[in-house]
């Protein structure tokens, strides 16, 4: 049985076309590279590498998602970021994912703006931010991206950072290494 309740903002087609520049060829959904999201949208628990990153704090001990929400998609219906509402045995935890590529820090700050409020909402304990790698190239730009939001020093891949911007939520981030298919 899945851990997640999934939802979405709206209908989509699975067999919509997406046009290649302005040429008109167009290919299907298939056809298309994959997210770094796919793992979080299709997977029905939390991937391996993030529950493992996340479980290295007590705090994220025995963690699951319960409800889970795809908060920001492109022009082509990739999606670049969700909410997921997870539980540990020390209570609920508001998580915020978001694919490297198109991070930034001014976004990455109000991602975990986002997550402090649903924390707050939902009365979790803990909200993080995750960045989530496609491939070892984005690595870099999106961990600078971490640095400067959080006032971090040398964020390596894989590694949980308490954050000090909130302090009745305790607000953590990471940057995580791609997923292997």
């Amino acid at each position: 049985m899945p851990d997640y309740l999934m939802v979405s903002e709206g209908p989509a087609s699975e067999r919509m076309s997406h046009p290649i520049g302005e040429t008109g060829f167009s290919f299907k959904k298939s056809e298309r590279p994959s997210s770094a999201l796919t793992s979080w949208i299709d997977a029905e628990t939390i991937p391996q590498t993030a529950r493992a990153v996340l479980q290295s704090k007590e705090l994220f001990e025995g963690l699951t998602g319960l409800i889970r929400v795809l908060t920001e998609t492109d022009a082509f219906g990739q999606f670049r970021a969700g909410w997921i509402l997870g539980r540990t045995v020390r209570g609920l935890t508001s998580i915020v994912v978001r694919d490297a590529n198109h991070c930034s820090a001014k976004g990455l700050l109000d991602d975990a703006a986002f997550g402090v409020r649903q924390a707050e909402r939902y009365c979790a304990t803990s909200a993080v931010v995750l960045v989530q790698q496609s491939d070892s190239n984005g690595g870099r730009k999106a961990r600078e991206a971490l640095e400067s939001a959080f006032m971090a020093s040398h964020v390596r891949p894989d590694v949980l950072y308490e954050s000090g911007l909130h302090s009745e939520i305790p607000l953590w981030f990471a940057c995580l290494s791609p997923v292997v298919r």
